[in-house]
């Protein structure tokens, strides 16, 4: 799959959108979507405008996204934000003051997964389990979320989890979390192995994203062998 293949798996599972493609809410749960969603591979840019932002702002900001150039060299793009960030956040400045603004890696996860020798299961039944602080919404999981794998202490209490934070019918995004006093023993790894084995046997693509200033986040990845083959950048 090509990174413009997985750029456009990977925003469609985050959002729905209209018939021009604009972005009407994320997936899971229904929200606002941001105003812009921006996306850099090593061969490509490409973006996406909320269908709620005027024509006239479009007007302004995509000449400044179309001029934006192609950064090939990955290892830059941590330390180098697109070009024409500070002049896109002008213009939004006029509309309304900036709310919140992302920027981080986008991975793709490998054919095989390494095998994890640590136990975890597939919580089909969520109802009625316990669950370590701040894991507690797992009791509540829907269908959307699955699936859900969990790893579990002695108590037989979720400490750790990997769910599909957002689904649309071709891929996956994973949402992980590990409780506080479980970390660092190897279970965010083995819930995210057994989600993305899960979520292809569902016929789905999993992929996996995070934000440039979350080590921990960033160490999983590595740690798992995903590859990273866009930066995303959104504001709303």
């Amino acid at each position: 799959m090509t990174p413009e293949e997985r750029v456009r798996h990977g925003l469609d599972v985050l959002y729905a959108t209209d018939a021009a493609g604009r972005l009407l809410h994320p997936r899971n749960p229904r929200l606002p979507a941001p105003r812009l969603h921006f996306v850099r591979t090593a061969t490509g840019n490409t973006w996406r405008f909320a269908a709620s932002l005027s024509p006239a702002l479009v007007a302004r900001i995509e000449p400044l996204l179309a001029a934006e150039p192609v950064e090939v060299d990955t290892a830059r793009w941590e330390a180098h934000e697109p070009a024409c960030l500070v002049a896109v956040r002008d213009v939004l400045a006029l509309d309304q003051s900036l709310a919140r603004e992302y920027r981080g890696p986008a991975f793709a996860f490998p054919e095989r997964m390494p095998p994890s020798s640590i136990a975890v299961e597939v919580l089909a039944e969520p109802s009625g389990v316990v669950a370590l602080p701040p894991l507690e919404w797992v009791t509540s999981a829907v269908e959307s979320d699955q699936p859900l794998v969990v790893a579990r202490d002695g108590e037989g209490r979720v400490v750790a989890q990997c769910h599909s934070a957002r689904r649309s019918a071709s891929a996956a995004h994973a949402g992980v979390e590990t409780a506080p006093e479980a970390r660092q023993r190897g279970l965010g790894a083995a819930v995210v192995t057994e989600w993305a084995v899960g979520v292809r046997r569902l016929g789905l693509e999993p992929y996996y994203g995070t934000w440039w200033d979350n080590a921990a986040s960033r160490a999983l990845a590595a740690r798992l062998g995903l590859t990273m083959f866009a930066e995303d950048w959104h504001v709303d």
